[in-house]
């Protein structure tokens, strides 16, 4: 009978394991990616609520292009920075985001757009996606909660 010597065995799985090491970064890097844009959109989303919140205005984040998004205020109808990126804020090229545009008045409560006119019926679904994967950030229409 022939065997596999310990000193065999060792090389192998000392290969495999060098493989793994450096091929595992590269499959969760456009999932890593995906996931990062789609916490920073929720944080900005959260951010424009609170500032409704904080100042009495209405504040929202819109996207008429499908790799950014911008901060707005209503009541003076221009764009302002949003915290950690510029105006507007650019998505990485490999993730595109549906268009949308969502406000909150002082109290929190979501409109869609950017007037008081069309509060949310029903939840509001924001879309994230690379070429393989895609999230959702939902907006709860009763609570204006950000998921």
């Amino acid at each position: 009978m022939r065997a596999f010597s310990l000193l065999e065995v060792v090389v192998v799985l000392f290969l495999i394991g060098i493989l793994a090491f450096t091929a595992a970064p590269r499959i969760q890097s456009n999932h890593q990616q995906l996931y990062s844009a789609y916490s920073i959109l929720r944080s900005h989303i959260r951010y424009a609520q609170m500032r409704s919140l904080s100042y009495g205005e209405q504040y929202g984040i819109r996207s008429d292009s499908r790799h950014s998004y911008v901060m707005f205020r209503t009541s003076s109808a221009s764009t302002l920075p949003l915290p950690g990126g510029g105006m507007p804020y650019l998505l990485d090229e490999s993730i595109t985001v549906t268009p949308f545009s969502i406000s909150f008045d002082s109290w929190g409560t979501p409109y869609k757009g950017e007037g008081q006119d069309s509060p949310l019926t029903s939840a509001f679904t924001i879309t994230l996606s690379d070429s393989e994967e895609s999230r959702k950030v939902v907006i709860n229409a009763a609570t204006g909660f950000i998921e």
